[in-house]
């Protein structure tokens, strides 16, 4: 990457947390780095019809209630943590279920095998090859949306998430907190309870959720794709009048 960074007259990244990674590990310099955010798609949007969203879960067998996560299974995402958390939940919610939406990463057994460690072997049903439809009725139909990362360049699932009108519970790391602001609840990387504690909350609490729904659909709503390629526009338009200078 260095090598690369070396020949480009401008870089962009997705979160002012990574141009600073950039800068601090690479050593590349902070003044070539613009920071042009990702953006949510807009088939990720609340469901049109509780009903219908309904028996497209019953039909896709989905079980209920649940809480989710979304993204491949390796270390960095904070697997083993998010099967303690579920695993707290659980004790008090015997009903709840963990569904995970993504492909099998490295770093990890099998889920079923994680979910039996865990003591919740009946409670867990992975999901992979989900399409993008797929997944926004996952979003639209859980409790809580748990994002237990240690690291993220961006993290697109607390906003997709949120777009659905679904609460989210991340970690307070990386670039979770500037992407997600004050629309998500948070709780330090690897603390399973205090990130169980923030997901009962939410569990538990119908007015902190709508309160949680109605900031993460704000919030979500800031990040779109048009406003994304009018901020990249804005680079390439600088890069020309800086060429055109020289």
């Amino acid at each position: 990457y260095g090598t690369v960074a070396r020949g480009c007259v401008a870089l962009t990244t997705v979160s002012e947390f990574t141009r600073s990674d950039l800068v601090q590990r690479l050593g590349w310099d902070a003044a070539r780095i613009s920071v042009v955010p990702s953006a949510v798609d807009p088939i990720f949007t609340p469901a049109a019809s509780p009903a219908e969203l309904d028996e497209r879960l019953r039909r896709a067998n989905v079980p209920r209630p649940y809480v989710l996560f979304v993204g491949t299974l390796q270390p960095r995402k904070g697997v083993d943590t998010l099967f303690g958390i579920f695993a707290r939940l659980h004790r008090d919610h015997p009903d709840l279920n963990l569904v995970l939406a993504g492909a099998r990463g490295w770093g990890y057994p099998e889920p079923e095998e994680m979910a039996r460690r865990h003591g919740v072997g009946g409670a867990v049903q992975h999901r992979t090859g989900a399409t993008q439809a797929e997944i926004a009725d996952l979003y639209r139909g859980a409790r809580v949306l748990l994002c237990p990362s240690r690291y993220e360049g961006f993290g697109l699932p607390p906003l997709e998430a949120m777009a659905c009108g679904t609460p989210v519970v991340v970690t307070d790391t990386s670039s979770l907190p500037e992407v997600c602001s004050d629309a998500a609840l948070y709780a330090p990387v690897g603390r399973d309870d205090l990130l169980a504690a923030q997901a009962e909350r939410l569990l538990s609490d119908p007015e902190l959720v709508r309160r949680m729904t109605d900031t993460g659909l704000a919030r979500a709503a800031e990040f779109t794709w048009p406003k994304a390629a009018a901020e990249m526009l804005a680079v390439y338009r600088r890069l020309l009048a800086g060429a055109r200078r020289t």
